[in-house]
Order: structure tokens, then sequence, then C-alpha cells
């Protein structure tokens, strides 16, 4: 028993696949269609393919060679610029908390907290918490400590 009654004709879209190139492949699913929506963002049309088996198993992704973005011929050249294009950075949050680091300007910095230790030590010597220790911030990004 045939699983359709008759095949759709050429010219009515059953025609033959159009030839998929693989641009970029990924470990993890999540990455393959942030960079699928980017490319249909600018109007190049992409599947990803494979994401559904590492999806169940992420260690079969280096046996079937990651999970693959894959366009159109036609569109290889300019989706292969698009991927390579480093993605724009994010606006400035003005409620963002954290401050500027003031040696390289970075934001990801945090605000070193006293420890426990120390409490527990000024506990027992003092008889009451060093609750006024003025507060510093550290740079992630070169170990700056600054007020």
């Amino acid at each position: 028993m045939p699983l359709v009654d008759e095949l759709p004709e050429e010219g009515t879209g059953g025609g033959p696949l159009p030839n998929l190139v693989t641009i970029t492949s990924f470990d993890n699913p999540m990455q393959a269609d942030i960079l699928a929506s980017r490319l249909e963002a600018e109007g190049i049309e992409a599947f990803v393919s494979d994401a559904e088996a590492v999806s169940v198993n992420p260690l079969w992704s280096p046996a079937i060679g990651g999970v693959k973005v894959q366009v159109r011929e036609g569109d290889a050249r300019k989706a292969l610029e698009i991927s390579r294009e480093k993605a724009p950075p994010k606006p400035e949050d003005p409620e963002d908390p954290r401050r500027p680091c003031p040696r390289c300007g970075s934001r990801e910095t945090y605000k070193e907290e006293i420890s426990r230790q120390f409490m527990a030590l000024s506990i027992l010597l003092l008889g009451f918490p060093l609750l006024f220790v003025s507060e510093e911030w550290k740079c992630s990004k070169c170990c700056r400590t600054f007020k």
C-alpha cells in the first residue's frame, strides 16, 4: 500500500530538494538556533539539522558532527559572512548596580563581601560585628580593587 496516492508535479513545489550547504556546526542546539534566527533576520532561509539527536543525547554530538546550520548553496557566502560577524554589544542598563572599573572601564565588577570568618572574629574579639567597614568593588577582568 503506497503512502501517498500520487506524487506532486515538478512545478507545484514538489520538485527536487535544494542543495544545502553546511556553514557551521555547534555542540549545542541553542547556539545553532540563534545563528539560524540571525540568518533568517537577514533574509536567508536556514535549516538546523541533527538538533533532536543531540538534544536526546549530547554525547552523540561529536559522533554526528554536531548540530549543523545549513543554507541554500546560493546563500552560502553571505551566510558565512554573517556567521563570522560578532553579535552587536548589548546596550548598558542604566539600572545596573555594578560600577565600571576605573582602570579598564569594564562593568564586570562585583562587590566584595565581608567574610563570615571576619565577622565572627570581630564579634569574638570586640563583642559586636564591624558593620561600618567600607564597601570595596573588584574588577573581574583586571583584578583591581576600588571603592
